[in-house]
């Protein structure tokens, strides 16, 4: 009987807490695509670009000057019909976008023009990090079992292979010009040489998809079967915040995860899934839904303000 109540209890505390919710206010500027948008950055609260279109047979990428509420298309400048899955800019005018089947688009002008370059390969990238003005790292990989880390010291105009491990990975973060981090499947690796060389953290248990680091000892990651978890040393230890195989817990499906100081973050993800730390990962709120569509990607403008991206063409601004 005192068993039975006890466990009566610790579900109904864990029922009021995923009943915690934020309700902030929704903007829904108009969508210039209906397939899938998988990233979006901006430069300032004006000026920015979301990519995304179909794996094999579509390239987006638009550009907005009026903080999303209008978008201008842009095109690379061959024929290239292949979905972008992230982009990286360096500055207002330079940037980088990653595509399926290992291509990298290039641009100098801000979006204008887009040079077409290619990986060995041919894998789909789906990561990538500016580690300097010139040093760029790339990650990703086809299914399970199938890796690839590239490395340019020209800002993507040649690559080398750094390695084809037996895992796909799926992001890459750099804290400082030697250290960084990717990861993927079942796995959390680090370099200290610039991503010249991996080696493998303890995370494990997950098919890692995001990355977010605040400072050079403190991150976080986030997982396909809603794990997340967090290192307070630079990845020598990761405690887990969220166990994603426990059957008690919500079924959850996270895409990306961005914190915005060491306190406080967000994750996205699958059927319109946004969640909110205020306390550094140790409890989440969600934000109250405005779609139930998948979404990919956020930016954050401040502390309570962002926008994000998912299928068909979902692109939702959020202030609380």
């Amino acid at each position: 009987m005192t068993r039975a109540f006890f466990f009566l209890i610790g579900l109904f505390f864990l029922a009021a807490g995923c009943r915690e919710k934020i309700t902030p206010t929704w903007e829904i500027p108009q969508s210039p695509a209906s397939d899938r948008l998988t990233s979006v950055f901006f430069h300032d609260a004006k000026n920015g670009f979301v990519a995304g279109g179909r794996r094999f047979d579509q390239n987006l990428i638009f550009h907005t000057a009026d903080g999303g509420q209008t978008w201008e298309r842009q095109m690379p400048a061959e024929l290239f019909e292949k979905i972008v899955f992230n982009l990286a800019f360096r500055d207002a005018l330079t940037g980088l976008a990653i595509c399926f089947e290992g291509k990298v688009l290039r641009t100098f002008d801000g979006g204008n023009h887009w040079e077409i370059r290619q990986t060995e390969g041919w894998m789909p990238l789906r990561g990538i990090a500016l580690v300097s003005d010139s040093v760029v790292v790339v990650v990703g990989g086809n299914g399970y079992d199938k890796g690839v880390i590239h490395r340019s010291e020209d800002f993507g105009y040649t690559w080398a292979v750094v390695d084809t491990p037996g895992y796909e990975l799926r992001d890459v973060v750099f804290t400082d010009a030697q250290t960084g981090y990717a990861c993927g499947y079942g796995t959390i690796i680090k370099t200290t040489d610039g991503g010249k060389t991996w080696a493998f953290t303890p995370a494990k248990n997950e098919f890692f998809t995001s990355l977010s680091f605040v400072d050079a000892q403190t991150g976080f990651a986030v997982g396909r079967t809603g794990t997340i978890v967090k290192t307070t040393d630079g990845g020598f230890t990761w405690e887990v915040l969220r166990n994603g195989n426990n059957p008690a817990n919500p079924r959850h499906f996270y895409q990306k995860v961005r914190f915005w100081d060491s306190e406080t973050g967000y994750i996205v993800g699958d059927k319109g899934l946004i969640l909110k730390t205020s306390d550094a990962g140790h409890s989440w709120k969600k934000l109250e839904k405005e779609t139930l569509e998948n979404l990919h990607d956020l930016h954050l403008f401040d502390e309570g303000d962002g926008i994000v991206v998912g299928e068909s063409g979902t692109i939702l601004r959020f202030r609380e």
